[in-house]
């Protein structure tokens, strides 16, 4: 018992190994070009950022709308969290749509669309591909394959273990029963070592190598189970070995916790973990008894005289019928804590791919406890071995369709997230953004609300101000059919409700208010409600136009030799959407950066770029185009305005506002007084939410090729 207890030490060990760098979906933070532009030349490639490490998965395209592809080569990763897509040189002016699709660090799919257009002044295009959705079926497959090598393996040696001892009496005794034994135990290891060896089929055709968390899991899977396998054939000739069968079984038992949704954040992980091993471990108890009760049992009693033969039967049926109720029980206790973590309403058991899944799932576990109670109640009487032994193969038929089911979950997005999704599909029910019209004296300012980007144009009116909202999605379009209003604060407070405008566009006017200090925005709607954006508006109104000192930031920006810049960068609330980096600029065209937390580095020197996905990782070359840097994030500038002065890091500054229409993004910029340099930026655009603190500038600094060993 000590030799198993230290087994499942060494899998718990394992499992904290792997589960080190887990997390949940990947996320795309932001696409170049961005969904919706208009480009005034042809991209050399498609870019999209994600804030985890992803890999390519099939289906990937990019067409002209209404032609063919313009894909010029395989898609590769870069960075770990880069998705480049090469295109053709010299595309025609017209529309376009990309379609990506890449498996996240946790081994699932995410998928999406959107349109791009090449020529100036052309209207917002619209995608003509779909993502796509539904987990294919070739990899529910190799998962059901996985689970059910992985359960099974580690049912029977579990249940083994359990129930061994029951053949056992006088010393008598054990020479008879042991050709049954030995039976027993030969039959036990050829079945793990098949089961363990499927579990490396599945793995090993499960992914890529190393590339995502889900990759390195499903390796350590496959080269565990390989060993395994190869431990338990060989136990048919020396029995001690099957011990290492067992540590083998146990290791990729918690492979499924690891790669599933109970790492996912939102909820207690080491609760969801703990649920989510017992209820494998006694998934597997169960199906290892059924199997024993279908197969092993027979085929041992085979070479037993009836008398013993029935003691074997009666003895082992027993004892695995007292597993089995504890296997139920622990099964549906973990089984609700887990539908509790993953469902944040009842009724996205029935709304949901997720729900219904697990639906079907319940369905099958309970038509699974009504045999096993059918067969609980057959040992109180005299045992008749045939009739148990078929319903335990029925009960290992429904077993079967419980394991599908759970493949399938595994692909689909937890209720509780597909909640989330569907609040912002509908926010992405959207139209082509209507940005603010010029006009003098309009201070813009905007900021990150949930998924939001909230813009406020402002400016003097006869008797009160001028105000208009701008609502941008995720998507990259202006957020319709909300309720909008204005509350200003002035000489007065005032109400203004808003009526739309266009696209994610807003406007009211706030009467007799007098000089405006503070505007609050309240957003109501599908996905938005209860929704506040809050804005301080300059002392000096109408504000002082800024255009010049812009334009003065912009020529100290490319003046600067070398740079060196700390961004914070999300696509949404919460830290999971977050992610912090390094950038260290040596004009002309060398760039450095590395991500917070071990995250993937990446140098670019003219035309090469190396990227790795971890400090300790090898680095990839590539070719890339060659870089001007350092030069502003912003492309235009207009509505510029003068907000304030202030001090940052003991420097006075001038602290400017303004719009960039080409991208769309609002920026806020902190600029020295003395120097003109950018000293902090903060930028709201479309699931892309910065801010940068740059320094020092013109410090001594070199960027090298990486040392390639």
């Amino acid at each position: 018992m000590r030799r198993w207890a230290a087994l499942g030490a060494a899998a718990v060990v394992a499992a904290a190994v792997a589960a080190a760098g887990a997390s949940a979906h990947a996320n795309l933070l932001l696409s170049r070009p961005a969904a919706g532009a208009a480009l005034a030349g042809a991209p050399a490639v498609v870019r999209l950022e994600f804030n985890d490490t992803v890999r390519p998965a099939g289906g990937i395209a990019v067409v002209r709308n209404g032609g063919g592809s313009v894909l010029a080569g395989v898609p590769r990763i870069a960075g770990g969290r880069r998705l480049v897509l090469p295109l053709r040189e010299g595309l025609p002016d017209g529309d376009y749509t990309v379609r990506w699709r890449v498996i996240s660090d946790d081994g699932h799919p995410i998928a999406g669309v959107f349109a791009f257009a090449v020529g100036s002044g052309r209207p917002p295009p619209t995608p003509t591909l779909a993502a796509g959705g539904g987990p294919p079926a070739r990899d529910v497959l190799r998962r059901w394959v996985f689970f059910s090598g992985a359960l099974l393996a580690a049912g029977l040696l579990g249940v083994r273990r359990l129930i061994s001892g029951t053949a056992r009496g006088s010393s008598e005794a054990s020479v008879q029963w042991r050709p049954a034994l030995a039976a027993e135990t030969a039959l036990v290891s050829t079945l793990v070592a098949a089961s363990l060896l499927a579990v490396t089929l599945a793995c090993a055709h499960g992914g890529g190598i190393g590339a995502t968390r889900f990759d390195r899991v499903n390796t350590l899977a496959a080269v565990t189970a390989g060993l395994g396998a190869v431990a338990a054939a060989t136990a048919l000739a020396y029995p001690p070995l099957l011990v290492v069968a067992e540590g083998a079984a146990l290791v990729v038992l918690v492979v499924p916790a690891l790669r599933g949704h109970a790492l996912d954040p939102g909820h207690s992980r080491v609760l969801a973990l703990g649920a989510d091993l017992a209820h494998l471990a006694a998934a597997a108890a169960w199906l290892g008894g059924l199997l024993y009760l279908a197969v092993v049992v027979p085929a041992a009693g085979q070479q037993l005289e009836p008398s013993l033969r029935h003691t074997l039967q009666l003895g082992r049926a027993r004892r695995i019928s007292g597993v089995a109720v504890l296997a139920v029980l622990v099964l549906a206790a973990s089984g609700l804590l887990r539908a509790l973590g993953e469902l944040s309403a009842v009724t996205q058991l029935w709304t949901t791919g997720y729900g219904r899944a697990l639906l079907v799932k319940s369905g099958l576990l309970g038509a699974l406890v009504a045999i096993g109670w059918q067969n609980r109640r057959s040992l109180r009487g005299h045992l008749v071995f045939g009739p148990l032994r078929r319903r335990a193969a029925a009960e290992l038929l429904l077993f079967a369709g419980v394991i599908v089911a759970v493949a399938v979950l595994t692909d689909l997005r937890p209720g509780r997230q597909s909640a989330s999704a569907r609040a912002s599909a509908a926010v992405a029910e959207t139209a082509p953004l209507t940005l603010p019209a010029s006009a003098a004296h309009t201070v813009v300012v905007a900021r990150e609300v949930g998924p939001l980007a909230v813009a406020l144009a402002a400016r003097p009116s006869p008797g009160g101000v001028s105000l208009t909202a701008t609502v941008l999605g995720p998507n990259g379009l202006g957020v319709n059919g909300l309720r909008v209003a204005f509350d200003v604060h002035g000489a007065v407070r005032a109400r203004a409700v808003a009526t739309p405008c266009g696209g994610g566009c807003y406007h009211a006017v706030g009467d007799h208010v007098g000089r405006p200090r503070l505007v609050v925005i309240s957003l109501a709607g599908a996905g938005v409600s209860g929704r506040l954006a809050s804005f301080v508006l300059p002392r000096r109104w109408p504000a002082p136009p800024a255009a010049g000192l812009v334009r003065k930031a912009e020529g100290a920006y490319r003046r600067v030799r070398t740079l060196v810049l700390h961004e914070q960068l999300a696509s949404g609330p919460g830290t999971r959407n977050r992610i912090s980096t390094l950038f260290e600029y040596v004009a002309p065209d060398r760039m450095r950066y590395r991500i917070a937390g071990g995250g993937p580095q990446g140098i670019v020197i003219g035309k090469l770029r190396w990227d790795r996905v971890s400090p300790g990782g090898r680095w990839q070359v590539s070719a890339e185009e060659p870089l001007a840097v350092p030069r502003p994030f912003w492309l235009s500038a207009s509505h510029a305005s003068l907000l304030a002065s202030t001090v940052v890091r003991g420097r006075p500054v001038y602290v400017v506002s303004f719009l960039d229409r080409r991208i769309p993004a609002w920026f806020t910029a902190w600029i020295d007084r003395r120097t003109y340099r950018t000293l902090e930026l903060r930028m709201t655009a479309a699931a892309h939410f910065m801010h940068h603190v740059y320094g020092p500038f013109d410090a001594p600094l070199t960027i090298r090729p990486p040392l390639i060993r």
